[in-house]
């Protein structure tokens, strides 16, 4: 009993597996043909991906229908496939929904909805969107006015050498926004921007 079990555990291990690297394979492929400027290729290899439900595949999708890359440009069928992504978790997905919303670009301009994606994307690491959320505390869109949360948001970017984010950072030390004035911490920031 115990060995059949172990033959059968094995085998879909296995299966597994080999379908794992199948998709890699398949999604790597695409990207292949996509530096190439292969266009059709590249879709042919990620559309079933996506259809499938593979979240990179469906924000790779995202970009070539906001592009017009091989397809005809189509923000509708943009905004569909990073917003399948996004409710996967996806965070490049999250944080471009965020833009879109943040600029009303394909969908009405939504500060609220803006933030909500940032919010999802800064939380599993994403410097983009940190650096996204940052403006919109330094601004009060979507959210209220908050120097204080800007700067930790700024922070979590320039930490993963976000330059923006840095001299960001650099200016608000300098000016002292939302923070002690500090010439030391702004130029530090300044260099680290360079």
């Amino acid at each position: 009993m115990i060995h059949e079990f172990i033959k059968y555990t094995s085998l879909f291990i296995a299966l597994f597996s080999a379908s794992i690297f199948e998709v890699f394979a398949d999604y790597n492929r695409g990207w292949h043909f996509y530096e190439k400027g292969d266009y059709k290729n590249a879709i042919s290899h990620w559309s079933p991906l996506a259809k499938s439900g593979d979240s990179k595949a469906q924000t790779v999708l995202g970009m070539m229908y906001f592009e017009g890359s091989g397809v005809q440009k189509d923000l509708k069928r943009a905004i569909k496939w990073w917003l399948l992504a996004a409710n996967q978790g996806d965070n490049k997905a999250q944080n471009t929904l965020g833009t879109m919303y943040n600029h009303g670009t394909g969908v009405p301009k939504n500060y609220q909805e803006a933030v909500k994606w940032f919010k999802l994307s800064a939380e599993q690491g994403n410097p983009d969107a940190q650096f996204n959320l940052g403006v919109m505390f330094r601004k009060g869109l979507g959210v209220p006015l908050d120097l204080k949360k800007a700067i930790i948001w700024y922070k979590l970017a320039a930490e993963q050498e976000d330059a923006e984010a840095q001299q960001t950072l650099g200016e608000f030390y300098e000016n002292g926004l939302g923070t002690k004035k500090s010439m030391n911490e702004a130029l530090k920031w300044y260099h680290l921007a360079a």
